[in-house]
């Protein structure tokens, strides 16, 4: 429903849609006779396409590209349900998170809990993902849609799909958090 009245029952669609996510999934790779598939999955969204990916098992073997935009994901629930079984599928899985997404802010009041997205309380890094932020980039005013707004990040996953270039390999800063590696959008790029 995409509005905040309606976040809780929005919210609590995403058990009943992540089994329908999986379906569709495997229908898909299995009409298509697919031997890659790539993810992009958007807020909210990204917690049923995760959740989804997980529930498949060995059958979500088909995946190549997983990028999680702003995903409004409980962050501890991530790194220690998803994150593991996701790497087992996944060739690559990307995050993009930002510290001026103020849905997410909105969803932290509202769950209580540090959202995967949402860089302003720590950067969640997980051994074997990339996690991007972006909160150096120019995004809209609450600052949730600039995975498809901005040309600099859907450049970034252009390159990520079309190549698997690693971060370093795509105009990528280089940062560091308690030996953890993540990575932010250098200074030009974000200017673009």
């Amino acid at each position: 429903r995409a509005a905040v009245r309606s976040y809780f029952s929005d919210r609590n669609e995403i058990g009943y849609s992540a089994e329908h996510v999986k379906n569709f999934l495997l229908d898909a790779a299995r009409k298509l006779d697919a031997k890659r598939i790539h993810v992009i999955a958007h807020s909210m969204g990204a917690d049923a396409v995760s959740r989804a990916i997980v529930a498949m098992g060995d059958q979500g073997q088909i995946f190549d590209q997983i990028v999680l935009a702003a995903p409004d994901v409980d962050a501890d629930v991530f790194r220690e349900q998803i994150a593991p079984r996701m790497q087992k599928v996944a060739r690559r899985t990307t995050v993009y998170c930002s510290r001026n997404d103020w849905a997410l802010h909105a969803s932290y009041a509202f769950n209580d809990s540090v959202r995967l997205g949402d860089s302003s309380r720590g950067i969640v890094v997980i051994d074997g993902m990339d996690t991007i932020d972006a909160s150096d980039i120019d995004t809209d005013l609450l600052g949730h849609s600039y995975y498809g707004d901005c040309l600099t990040l859907l450049s970034d996953v252009q390159l990520l799909i079309q190549k698997n270039l690693p971060p370093i390999d795509r105009r990528l800063s280089q940062r560091t958090l308690e030996k953890a590696m993540y990575w932010t959008f250098g200074k030009e790029a974000a200017a673009d």
